[in-house]
């Protein structure tokens, strides 16, 4: 069976595809549909994501793991949410829409100096101003610039095999 479009098709077709996006906009349908009101604004803040922070290591410039040899290594602290987060998208900075995303790459702020180091493998709570990632240094594709150091949780309980639950902060 041959499909053949005439010109009223094609003209309702557009129509359809510009209510389509006015609508995935506001966030209204798409696959974020049923979450995207409760999902977070980039750039707003955050208080009080919690999960348990590692340190990964990653080749850096000038091949990015192309040669291993003369890669530099870029180490960052990499924050694994208790609970998955999704996010809006942001027309105005290009930053898409995220869904169900328990790693976010943790950026120290212009405040004192933090040593992720001392937080490795501890259950932490960190402040900040959320964005997508956009070089070839951001590994994850959210970030959070940090507000602060991040502040050790009373629950210290860490089991490996364990992993973080399907809830999702503000879905």
């Amino acid at each position: 069976m041959k499909i053949t479009w005439g010109a009223a098709d094609l003209v309702r077709l557009l129509r359809l595809g510009r209510w389509l996006a006015a609508l995935a906009t506001l966030g209204l349908v798409g696959p974020h549909a049923s979450a995207a009101g409760s999902c977070v604004q980039y750039g707003e803040a955050l208080n009080g994501l919690t999960g348990i922070m590692q340190i990964r290591t990653f080749f850096g410039p000038p091949g990015y793991g192309e040669n291993p040899v003369t890669d530099r290594r870029e180490a960052q602290g990499i924050l694994f949410l208790d609970r998955p987060i999704c996010t809006v998208a942001n027309e105005k900075t290009y930053e898409q829409a995220e869904a169900n995303q328990i790693e976010v790459t943790l950026v120290p702020d212009s405040g004192p100096r933090v040593n992720f180091a001392d937080f490795a493998g501890k259950r932490v709570s960190v402040h900040g101003k959320l964005f997508h990632g956009f070089t070839g240094h951001h590994r994850t594709p959210l970030l959070l610039e940090l507000s602060g150091i991040p502040v050790l949780t009373a629950d210290q309980s860490f089991d490996p095999s364990v992993t973080p639950s399907n809830e999702c902060y503000g879905c």
